[in-house]
């Protein structure tokens, strides 16, 4: 069972690196895309691929965030990798943090700059976090070891002496 989990681990920690190059990419067609990108998303305050951004962080980032911390728990991985994943969620919850003086006017708007510098260290964790995933499936014992050697000969093939 152990195998599995830490499968599922190391394969929901290498989507949510996917899923940061992703949310990356919107921030980007957010800056440079024209505004009629797009028709998907109603909400017009801000523009079609900030939207997308905004929208892609909420659901599928904070599901994989949340995936995989409590993976890491239920795959038994060491209490370092463990806390990696918390870290993200820690950097994730700063991350909304970040646009406050943004949007609210709470401080100097230059604060908000920090959120792509945020996104960059969120992304290096992930990196180093789905790496250490990747390194304990390696470390599992495989499930077809070797048999003793006597165990593999067959009566057929022995010789009578």
């Amino acid at each position: 069972m152990i195998r599995y989990l830490r499968w599922a681990y190391a394969i929901t920690a290498s989507l949510l690196v996917v899923a940061i190059v992703i949310q990356f990419l919107l921030a980007g067609i957010g800056v440079f895309a024209a505004g009629d990108f797009c028709n998907v998303v109603p909400d017009e305050s801000f523009g079609c691929g900030f939207a997308l951004h905004a929208w892609f962080g909420r659901a599928v980032l904070s599901l994989l965030f949340l995936l995989v911390v409590m993976l890491s728990f239920a795959a038994r991985a060491p209490w370092r990798v463990t806390g990696l994943a918390g870290a993200l969620i820690g950097l994730f919850l700063l991350q909304g943090l970040l646009l406050f003086p943004y949007y609210d006017g709470i401080g100097p708007r230059a604060v908000s700059a920090l959120h792509v510098v945020n996104g960059l260290l969120i992304l290096i964790v992930a990196l180093r976090l789905a790496g250490r995933a990747r390194q304990l499936v390696a470390e599992l014992p495989r499930s077809t070891e070797r048999l003793p050697a006597k165990v593999l000969a067959s009566p057929a093939g022995a010789k009578g002496g």
